[in-house]
């Protein structure tokens, strides 16, 4: 009785126990399953802009003129950076040499070419952003007729804006800005094919540990079976042993308990004799 209620005492304890790690797995599961999900919306959220982005890209190039695009190319600039798409590297901030930047255009070495509204410039600063030159000043940058007549009496060489503005729907600074969408789409797009693999990874892991646990669960079951029927047999041996020897005992004691009429023949002869030697003695 007393092993049985242990092993019951057993069970509960493993039942508690595989209830408990279960609940944990469970848990971990949901959280990691909701950190995935709210980051595949994110996700989902970006790719949506940065696909309106370029709709509204391929909208411009077609219906607006070179001015037009020249012009606006600042403000796609901004309204693409401002979507968080890239992280930032470094910051300029020096009035002396350039106030109000309105444009801003990367070469292949990573230098950053960026034009001063108010400064009437192009200062080219480096890749790291510790280092910067003018390569293009007030005199050099466009203005209207008017300006060049009272500012600019002694400037030769001076650009014709229909020249500057000829190929604005194909320039650098437009193409690295669509460039950048693309690349920023196709990031974006491995991120939320990884996130999907982690969500299956996730719940395979889920169902492969709860498989493992009760295997396990069921070892340790057999194992105590086992030992139970071994406990159970050596006490069945045992109780045998002390009934046969029970038996043994009565049997021998109600064995010397019983005399034949022999044995007391021979008691009472002998004690005749014994009297008949002590009577010789007396005499």
């Amino acid at each position: 009785m007393e092993i049985k209620k242990t092993r019951i005492t057993i069970n509960n304890h493993l039942d508690k126990l595989q209830e408990d790690l279960m609940k944990q797995i469970n848990e971990l599961e949901e959280e990691g399953t909701s950190k995935i999900c709210q980051l595949l919306s994110s996700l989902e959220k970006k790719e949506k802009e940065i696909e309106e982005c370029q709709n509204s890209i391929l909208n411009i190039k077609k219906h607006t003129t070179d001015l037009q695009m020249f012009l606006s190319i600042k403000q796609i600039e901004e309204d693409v950076y401002s979507k968080e798409f890239c992280k930032l590297q470094w910051t300029f901030h020096n009035e002396s040499v350039l106030k109000t930047p309105y444009g801003i255009d990367v070469d292949n070495d990573g230098n950053v070419f960026v034009v001063g509204h108010r400064s009437n410039n192009v200062v080219v600063i480096s890749s790291d952003g510790k280092r910067h030159r003018e390569i293009l000043t007030k005199d050099e940058c466009p203005c209207c007729s008017t300006c060049i007549v009272e500012c600019h009496k002694e400037c030769r060489d001076i650009v014709e804006l229909d020249d500057v503005i000829l190929n604005a729907k194909t320039s650098n600074a437009l193409f690295k800005i669509e460039e950048t969408l693309v690349e920023v789409a196709e990031n974006l797009q491995k991120i939320s094919q990884h996130q999907h693999r982690n969500l299956s990874t996730l719940k395979e892991k889920r169902k492969e540990i709860e498989k493992e646990i009760k295997e396990t669960r069921m070892k340790i079951n057999n194992h105590l079976d086992k030992l139970y029927e071994d406990l159970m047999k050596q006490l069945y041996v045992l109780e045998e042993q002390e009934n046969s020897n029970g038996s043994s005992n009565v049997s021998l004691n109600e064995a010397n308990r019983t005399e034949s009429p022999q044995q007391t023949h021979i008691y009472a002869v002998s004690c005749r004799k014994r009297k008949a030697d002590y009577s010789f003695i007396y005499d």
